[in-house]
């Protein structure tokens, strides 16, 4: 969930910290509202954590959540129409100073700034954007009183260019011993890595791992990467931590070293994408894509286009997410969506914990 207002977030900071947008929300009177945006979303992703946490148990918590979910979908439609409306002007604009235009040409030179912003509020479109951001500011506020009664704990995020903080990034090596309640799931997810299917088009196939933060998404893809069936069904596995931001240059030097064996001196994706097609040529491959975020596609494309038509059939792509939009994007043909472990599971994996394995506790399972 995190994920939705993150992306909300880094728009919200583009239009903030553009000048020419500071003068067009002041005329229009939406300065305030816009600010409190980001101020109360920012509050908002501070508890996100605790709250998906405590969802899985409080039904209102998950309520919750989905609000304030359908309220990040209806910042981005907003957004969006700002942003092709701003554009249109933009492109009115250059059609002015064509050439031709010469008179119209000096007008904008003398009175460009004041006269952008004129224009803008007079279009027939911007009565109706303006009161939806106060509308949604209303609706923040809702959200926000309901925070606070649910008395749900911060976690501190800090901001770079209007980002957080990179996260710790993710391996393959992972102790199968201590997981627990989890081998459903990984049976589930090598059945469909290792089944043959002929209607690809020579692309590899996508599977996605979705659930939300701290569910175990990684850890379960860590235990079906390391499993021996996994291990002798391909020719080559590569693990790659993605996170947020979606880093194609990083991205692409790590699938280039692991295949490799050794550190990518590169810096162009193009030579990257291509050392990438050369070393998975003719392999039956599986690429881990742990923690994917971003939901454009084209952001993703290039690594599509570069596989297609390269590894041989059986190749399987598998992505790890909050984000069933992410699975969308990257046109998954399958999507696992991980739940909680029973509470039988959850006990022994506490009693494990807590105490080392002594077997006269381990099999006491309270009534839970």
């Amino acid at each position: 969930m995190d994920f939705f207002t993150s992306k909300v977030m880094e728009e919200l900071y583009d239009l903030v910290k553009d000048k020419f947008q500071q003068e067009l929300r002041a005329a229009l009177g939406v300065e305030k509202e816009i600010q409190n945006l980001s101020s109360k979303l920012n509050k908002i992703r501070q508890v996100m954590d605790d709250a998906e946490r405590r969802s899985f148990k409080e039904k209102h918590i998950k309520l919750w959540l989905q609000d304030i979910q359908a309220f990040c979908y209806d910042v981005e439609d907003v957004l969006d129409e700002w942003r092709i409306t701003t554009h249109r002007q933009q492109m009115e604009e250059s059609e002015d100073g064509a050439p031709g235009g010469i008179r119209r040409k000096i007008s904008n030179f003398l009175y460009h700034p004041i006269k952008r912003v004129v224009d803008f509020a007079q279009r027939p479109e911007i009565p109706d954007i303006t009161n939806k951001i106060k509308e949604l500011d209303s609706r923040l506020d809702q959200i926000m009183k309901d925070k606070d009664l649910y008395n749900l704990v911060p976690v501190t995020y800090t901001h770079i260019s209007g980002q957080e903080s990179k996260r710790v990034p993710t391996t393959s090596f992972v102790d199968a011993s201590e997981i627990q309640g989890r081998d459903i799931d990984a049976s589930a997810l090598i059945r469909v890595l290792v089944r043959n299917n002929n209607n690809n088009n020579g692309s590899p196939v996508v599977i996605s791992i979705v659930g939300a933060g701290g569910i175990g998404k990684t850890t379960l893809a860590q235990l079906v990467y390391g499993d021996e069936q996994i291990e002798s069904h391909f020719d080559e596995r590569v693990w790659v931590c993605v996170s947020h931001p979606f880093d194609q240059i990083k991205i692409a030097k790590a699938i280039v070293e692991s295949t490799t064996g050794s550190s990518a001196n590169l810096s162009e994706l193009e030579v990257l994408l291509k050392k990438i097609q050369n070393t998975l040529s003719q392999k039956r491959f599986l690429l881990v894509l742990d923690d994917v975020w971003t939901e454009e596609d084209a952001k993703w494309a290039p690594f599509k286009n570069c596989l297609l038509n390269v590894a041989l059939p059986g190749s399987r792509i598998l992505v790890t997410s909050r984000s069933e939009r992410v699975a969308k994007m990257m046109a998954s043909v399958y999507v696992h969506r991980v739940k909680l472990i029973s509470d039988s599971d959850a006990w022994l994996l506490l009693s494990r914990i807590a105490f080392s394995g002594r077997t006269e506790v381990l099999g006491k399972i309270p009534h839970l």
